[in-house]
């Protein structure tokens, strides 16, 4: 599960909060306790998928059931996260 949480925590931190790219920050962070290959995978994989998991969460309605749930691209207001900035 810490591999989810890091690459979220990854994801979450900002570009000018972190310094560099998606792949500076997972392969700079020595803190990772998963593999940094693993982390930036999934981190990668997930703001390529953003849009449509987004779209998945809002039309699920989710959120209103889970207040705790926030993934990657999908804030409770609606906003785009960071993670959108990395989408290309």
């Amino acid at each position: 599960m810490s591999l989810y949480h890091e690459a979220a925590a990854v994801l979450s931190s900002g570009p000018a909060s972190a310094g560099g790219n998606l792949r500076a920050r997972v392969f700079g962070n020595k803190t990772l306790t998963s593999s940094p290959t693993q982390v930036y995978a999934l981190a990668l994989e997930t703001c390529k998928w953003s849009r449509v998991l987004r779209d998945v969460v809002e039309n699920a309605h989710i959120l209103q059931h889970e207040k705790k749930v926030r993934g990657c691209g999908t804030r409770v207001q609606g906003t785009p996260s960071g993670a959108d900035r990395h989408h290309s």
